[in-house]
């Protein structure tokens, strides 16, 4: 007798799960492949009974660790085919696991396939994820294993159109506006001359670095600047605004009166470049119409789906734009001898890069490493053919010896890479020199990352942990950047009661009193390490693993990993009974780590950017 068919059911998560599985009466598996972790706990709390949750944690992080060196040579053989200002600036070809899903849906790819032939193999299995075409590839894949099909797309390719278009409208109309209203030469020629050569500092502009009484603190490059100045060179600085809550207009005008001398790019721009920008940006969207095969699947429709949602998008045009800002002042005349950069490999250095490379190629560039590489931050990381080809600084100064040695691992040329000061973890090193005596250790400190579904599944995931625990109380730490009413939301949202305070200040003025800090991809870990605190690393259980500690074994540093509430309390309940020696031993191992990760701000390591 022939036995019956497996069934399967895809459906995207926007749709009424409830309704789609209500008929259901065999037992089932589901997974979720998305990354919306509100989503997965709705799911888990209202799904029938008979349909059992797989959790694919363990399947994600075996699954990222297998494909990052072929996604990148992947992505590295298509930009040897396709390079172009179009195409570095298309987030499919960044891979950016930050802020993109796409080597996240090829990895879900990935497990999907592996669990049909294995661990669900003659299982009736549902699948939910936020991609279409996830959806479509898995439904494709699943019918050569001899599954019954049953698929629920969401059909949202036509409202990714629409929000193209309108992305692309409001483009256009704020391209208008800043030729209309924010470009004035003559104020800039006053400031930005013809005489010696200039170095230029590009660096991001927002809120906390705009000061009232018109001086600039640069949060990337320090004083850089002014020792610039001090060895007899002029600098400019080129803003790029991120975070503003005043006008783009209020923030021009703030730049005009500053101490600081600043080039207003807005006055160079001619009609030509904002009409050529956009169809820069418009031609990034015709990539990926061919088939493109990766770990025996055509992943096609998931770089095509990315591309449909990033491209125009706000902001894009600006960096963009930097290209023709190189030619501009070049006609003007201005001689620039060093465009100074933040650099991750990401694409807003590709078009200032290209253009300095076509239009002043005697100018030198010159980028600087200013975050520490987390091991699945693939952006970072060229092809061994596309190296070649990669639009990259003249030189890259890396945050210490053992940055500047994984990115040489990592396909840099090694005569681009030279060690110079780690200016945004200086603090650290000044502490290790001058540690503070902690104070009493009461505080379960919880620091929230910027990004806010990661921020949620952190803080949801804590507040489950200690869920009816009423003499536990946590603090809660938001990023800098993250604006109140969006912490506020993320509370609201998580199952904590009145266990908790928001806590301002810096990490590093909240660690003497922190008797544990819990956090995930998040370069606190670090400060926790210089303080002596026990750090509960949170694994994600929707995205790739971003934890920058995952370099080092447990002879180096301490290692307290969790992704389930369950075993977040298991590990708060162990630390917190912790003395004062073990305090010591974690604060030892992380003066080696520090001290290793890090070069000190001197005369040696601060001569990188001056030569």
């Amino acid at each position: 007798m022939k036995s019956a068919k497996k069934e399967l059911i895809l459906a995207n998560e926007t749709l009424d799960i409830l309704k789609i599985c209500g008929d259901i009466k065999k037992d089932y598996y589901w997974l979720y492949l998305g990354k919306n972790y509100k989503k997965l706990l709705w799911l888990k709390n209202n799904l029938p009974k008979n349909i059992v949750y797989y959790d694919t944690v363990t399947e994600l992080i075996d699954s990222s660790n297998k494909l990052k060196m072929p996604f990148i040579e992947f992505i590295g053989k298509l930009s040897v085919r396709s390079h172009s200002l179009s195409w570095w600036i298309a987030k499919a070809a960044e891979k950016n696991t930050l802020v993109s899903p796409v080597f996240l849906h090829i990895c879900y790819l990935d497990i999907a396939k592996n669990l049909f032939k294995n661990k669900l193999k003659d299982k009736n299995i549902i699948i939910i994820s936020d991609s279409d075409a996830l959806l479509e590839i898995i439904s494709k894949d699943s019918r050569m294993e001899g599954y019954s099909v049953r698929s629920h797309p969401a059909s949202i390719k036509y409202k990714e159109y629409f929000w193209l278009i309108f992305r692309l409208a409001a483009l256009i109309k704020s391209s208008i506006y800043k030729m209309c209203v924010l470009r004035d030469i003559k104020k800039s020629n006053k400031v930005i001359g013809k005489g010696s050569p200039l170095t230029v500092l590009r660096t991001w502009v927002g809120e906390g670095n705009m000061l009232e009484n018109g001086e600039f603190k640069d949060q990337y490059f320090n004083n850089i600047g002014s020792m610039i100045k001090n060895h007899g060179k002029e600098f400019v600085v080129l803003p790029i605004f991120y975070g503003i809550t005043r006008s783009l207009k209020e923030a021009v005008s703030w730049c005009r009166k500053s101490n600081t001398k600043f080039i207003i790019p807005y006055d160079y721009y001619l009609l030509a470049d904002y009409i050529k920008a956009i169809l820069v940006a418009a031609r990034s969207f015709l990539y990926f119409k061919e088939a493109n095969d990766f770990n025996g699947s055509n992943i096609a429709p998931i770089l095509r789906e990315e591309t449909r949602k990033t491209t125009f998008e706000y902001g894009q045009l600006d960096l963009v734009m930097h290209y023709f800002l190189v030619k501009r002042l070049m006609q003007k005349g201005i001689k620039i001898e060093k465009y100074i950069i933040t650099f991750e490999n990401m694409f807003p250095a590709k078009p200032i890069i290209l253009g300095v490379k076509e239009f002043m190629p005697s100018s030198k560039i010159y980028g600087y490493q200013h975050t520490f590489p987390f091991p699945l931050l693939l952006h970072l990381y060229p092809a061994r053919e596309e190296v070649k080809i990669l639009p990259l600084p003249d030189l890259i100064i890396c945050l210490g010896k053992f940055s500047k040695n994984i990115l040489a691992d990592g396909g840099y040329p090694p005569d681009m890479l030279v060690e110079g000061p780690a200016l945004r973890f200086q603090y650290l090193l000044d502490y290790l020199a001058n540690p503070i005596k902690p104070q009493e250790r009461t505080m379960l400190l919880v620091t929230l990352p910027l990004m806010e579904p990661n921020a949620f599944e952190l803080l949801s995931k804590v507040a489950e942990a200690i869920k009816g625990q009423k003499n536990m109380k946590i603090s809660i730490k938001a990023h800098p950047m993250m604006k109140n009413e969006i912490l506020e939301s993320i509370i609201k949202s998580t199952s904590l009661d009145n266990n908790y305070k928001v806590v301002s200040g810096t990490v590093g003025s909240l660690l003497p009193q922190a008797k544990i800090l819990i956090s995930i991809a998040s370069t606190t870990l670090f400060e926790a390490l210089a303080y002596g605190v026990p750090s509960i690393r949170v694994r994600s259980s929707v995205n790739v693993n971003l934890d920058p500690l995952d370099w080092f074994d447990d002879n180096k540093c301490p290692s307290y990993v969790a992704n389930s509430p369950e075993e977040i309390k298991a590990l708060i309940d162990r630390l917190i009974k912790m003395q004062d020696g073990d305090y010591e031993k974690i604060a030892n191992k992380g003066r080696e780590l520090i001290n290793l990760a890090f070069s000190p701000v001197n005369d040696k390591t601060i001569a990188a950017f001056l030569n």
